[in-house]
């Protein structure tokens, strides 16, 4: 699934005239980002070039050109919820189902989302997601997941590029 999927997911968009609106989004995005996003086949994300003095990220600066992760669809609450700023306790303004790609900007160290779950999915790190919003690391992966309640493996966090690092002003 690409970003139109994800898009779609999102909005649950099925009219002709959201179509059309998805459409031209869609293309603003593929433009503005030159389709920059992609894996190699290790499941880790690209490396994405830096872009420091190009990212308009209100409070914060650093990032990169956008690059692909995936909603975890391994355990309970499935999916992965976008919150208004970089905290567990900030306003939920959206959010996706499990396996859907999406494209983040930047990434940002920040108070544990999640302090009880195992190591290394507390979630102290947060994604900039290029729609608008944060999510945490915790309910992020670079490969699609299947789902399994039990599983004591969550799947494979998605990279940490030191040059997408984001710092706030």
């Amino acid at each position: 699934m690409g970003v139109t999927t994800a898009i779609a997911e999102r909005t649950g968009s099925t009219s002709r005239r959201s179509g059309t609106r998805l459409g031209t989004a869609l293309l603003m995005l593929v433009l503005l980002t030159g389709c920059s996003g992609g894996r190699q086949g290790s499941g880790e994300a690209v490396a994405p070039e830096a872009t420091s003095t190009t990212l308009q990220i209100p409070g914060y600066i650093g990032g990169c050109q956008p690059f692909e992760v995936i909603t975890q669809d391994r355990w309970d609450p499935r999916g992965a919820a976008i919150r208004d700023s970089p905290d567990i306790h900030a306003e939920q303004v959206g959010g996706f189902k499990g396996n859907i790609h999406i494209q983040v900007d930047g990434w940002v160290e920040a108070k544990e989302a999640y302090p009880l779950n195992p190591d290394p999915y507390k979630g102290e790190q947060w994604y900039h997601f290029v729609g608008g919003g944060w999510m945490t690391r915790a309910a992020l992966r670079s490969e699609e997941t299947k789902y399994d309640k039990y599983a004591p493996d969550g799947g494979l966090l998605p990279a940490l590029p030191p040059e997408c690092r984001l710092t706030p002003q």
